[in-house]
């Protein structure tokens, strides 16, 4: 049920991190300048909420102090997506100061972004901007030095860290190599919080085995394709809505030996499409179950949650940030 709420109610909702889209144009048609002064008014009186992230259509402001323009208070916005800060120039000046991450990217394609959105469609895909500086390979739109969200391969992170890439051999669910390299990539905030979870991993004796990382979509609509009409058509995602994984977002791990360099058994193996894949299956050996459980508790500690039917799959906590990607990891490595 519809319910209408006051002002200060509306803007108390407002979280640390959260991300919000605000509607209107430049020059001030239509913007919400009443919510974002009290919004500006909370954050300086009680320094919350914290790290927000705005995307707009359009650049909202009046080439002074209004739209976006009363935002532009440190520690209040961590990222704006638009398609320009011409008529906010208090949030550019942020960008170029490096302040902000920031972003500018096609003003149609935001707007068919946010129709959608409201649609409930999965995402959208564009061949608009490629080749230009909002192509993903030649810099995304980045506005800003600080805007580093880029793929990160793992090995780079410590030493200690070992791959099984399935994919790049025939010990899979397919049966044939369908990656022509094994190397392994996430998003450098999941990157970060992968090494964390390692080395707390390190203090129990064990050291984690990635599996896959970063997956491009032609990959994820391959696998559909292949499993389509067998058990393993529950375990791969469906390329209508793309995966986590093509997010860069999604990591496939499992536990080794600190002492031996081997992987330690867990009660169902990886990619096995039967209910020993489920994180919460009784079965099996305690001390396997122990093991998965100690690994599900500490990616959980560092912003990871467990995929409800995989034990060895973990999603970064904020994977609907990031788009989905079909880029070679030979580009990914040069992101």
């Amino acid at each position: 049920m519809a319910e209408i709420l006051d002002l200060a109610a509306s803007v108390a909702l407002v979280r640390a991190g959260d991300r919000l889209l605000v509607g209107g144009s430049g020059g001030g048609h239509a913007v919400p300048e009443a919510w974002l002064t009290a919004l500006a008014e909370r954050f300086r009186a009680t320094g919350r909420p914290r790290d927000l992230s705005l995307m707009s259509v359009v650049a909202i402001g009046d080439w002074k102090t209004a739209g976006f323009g009363r935002l532009a208070q440190t520690g209040l916005v961590r990222r704006v997506v638009s398609a320009g800060f011409n008529n906010c120039p208090a949030i550019g000046a942020m960008a170029a100061a490096d302040e902000i991450e920031a972003y500018t990217l096609p003003q149609g394609v935001l707007s068919q972004l946010c129709r959608d959105m409201a649609a409930g469609r999965p995402g959208l895909v564009t061949r608009t901007g490629l080749h230009t500086f909002v192509d993903p390979r030649l810099g995304g739109g980045k506005q800003s030095a600080r805007t580093t969200e880029d793929l990160v391969e793992l090995v780079t992170l410590d030493p200690t860290i070992k791959l099984d890439i399935r994919y790049a051999q025939t010990n899979n669910f397919m049966g044939k190599v369908v990656y022509p390299e094994a190397r392994a990539f996430l998003q450098r905030p999941a990157a970060d919080a992968l090494l964390a979870a390692h080395k707390e991993l390190a203090l129990h004796g064990y050291g984690l085995l990635i599996h896959d990382g970063y997956r491009p979509w032609t990959i994820t609509k391959l696998f559909w394709d292949m499993a389509a009409g067998t058990p393993m058509q529950e375990f791969v995602a469906d390329p209508k809505s793309g995966s986590k994984h093509n997010r860069g977002c999604a990591v496939d791990l499992t536990l080794y030996d600190l002492a031996n360099g081997q992987a330690v058994q867990m009660p169902g193996d990886y990619d096995e499409p039967t209910k020993r894949s489920y994180p919460d299956y009784r079965g099996g050996k305690p001390e396997e179950r122990g093991k998965r459980d100690l690994l599900r508790a500490v990616m959980e500690r560092h912003g990871f949650t467990v995929e409800p039917n995989e034990w060895w799959h973990f999603n970064y906590k904020d994977w609907p940030s990031y788009p989905i990607l079909d880029i070679s990891f030979q580009e990914a490595s040069k992101r």
